[in-house]
């Protein structure tokens, strides 16, 4: 995998979990559990969400780097299966 092709991924990854991912869990979890208490609804929960992950809280660092942190276990895997069975080639694109 050539670094730009990379670099698009990563960047792909990174916009979903920062403001794809929060925005979808906001609106979903409004349907099931009832609307965000903040006083600013999306914006309160955004700048919740946002302010623990600078804070550096677990739950929210998880959240919004998951997709990375899935594409990397994904990577890995790959590799470590094929240092199992002796290959060499790079792993499959997503």
């Amino acid at each position: 995998m050539n670094t730009k092709r990379l670099g698009v991924l990563s960047a792909l990854l990174l916009a979903l979990g920062l403001l794809a991912l929060p925005v979808t869990a906001y609106l979903a979890a409004g349907q099931v559990v009832g609307p965000y208490e903040g006083p600013r609804g999306l914006a309160s929960y955004l700048g919740a969400i946002y302010g623990d992950a600078l804070s550096g809280h677990a739950p929210a660092l998880i959240m919004l780097f998951s997709p990375c942190l899935i594409a990397l276990l994904w990577v890995a895997r790959f590799l470590a299966l094929s240092q199992q069975n002796g290959r060499k080639t790079p792993p499959p694109t997503p």
